[in-house]
């Protein structure tokens, strides 16, 4: 979604990386719970780690741990960007461009 806002805004930089889209995320100066802040904070060293084979299984544990105590900065999280579409418009274009073929 950050992506797309981004595309629409035509300040788009290319980039496709989940650290972009937080780092987009963040510049929209939304009043972010601590649940969410939490949340995004957690899912970007989640993001950092995935790479790391050795300790797989310590990633699956953590993983779980921010689903299970984070998951409500998710839901505040798609709130926000659900609000900003819809205040701008939005919503309708992304649905028009995602259907196509």
């Amino acid at each position: 979604m950050v992506i797309f806002i981004r595309k629409e805004e035509g300040t788009y930089k290319g980039s496709a990386s989940l650290r972009y889209c937080i780092a987009g995320f963040d510049t929209f100066e939304f009043e972010e719970t601590d649940a969410e802040k939490a949340f995004l904070r957690e899912l970007l060293l989640r993001n950092e780690i995935t790479n790391d084979y050795f300790n797989r299984e310590l990633h699956q544990q953590k993983l779980i741990w921010l689903m299970m105590n984070y998951s409500g900065g998710a839901l505040d999280v798609y709130r926000d960007l659900n609000d900003y579409c819809s205040k701008h418009n939005l919503l309708n274009r992304y649905a028009d461009k995602n259907l196509q073929p």
